[in-house]
């Protein structure tokens, strides 16, 4: 059902067409590139607002490296977070091709 979603939001993108058709597929791609990054978002998305120490221990990571993909998918726009001690918040797409993603990453 997800990966449905996901090929839809492909041939939606690609019946737009236009020059820039690739670039929105590619662009929302690095947020789920690794493992890591999936399961802090399904983390997330499971126990909602967490400090980075209480994440890496939940995720099985070392507290830097969680750190680290914090402030990437921050930069993604699929977590708040203003450092330090403050809870990282999921934000999840609101739709498109990178909610599907999102979805299907998480799910």
């Amino acid at each position: 059902m997800a990966l449905a979603r996901v090929m839809d939001e492909v041939a939606a993108i690609g019946a737009r067409g236009g020059p820039g058709w690739i670039d929105a597929i590619l662009s929302s791609l690095p947020a789920f590139s690794n493992a890591r990054k999936v399961a802090i978002l399904g983390t997330l998305r499971k126990e909602g607002v967490l400090k980075v120490d209480e994440l890496a221990e939940r995720t099985c990571m070392p507290v830097k490296t969680c750190y680290r993909i914090v402030v990437e998918l921050s930069r993604h726009g699929l977590v708040e977070w203003s450092g330090g001690d403050d809870g990282v918040m999921p934000t999840p797409p609101a739709k498109g091709f990178a909610r599907a993603l999102y979805d299907l990453a998480t799910a």
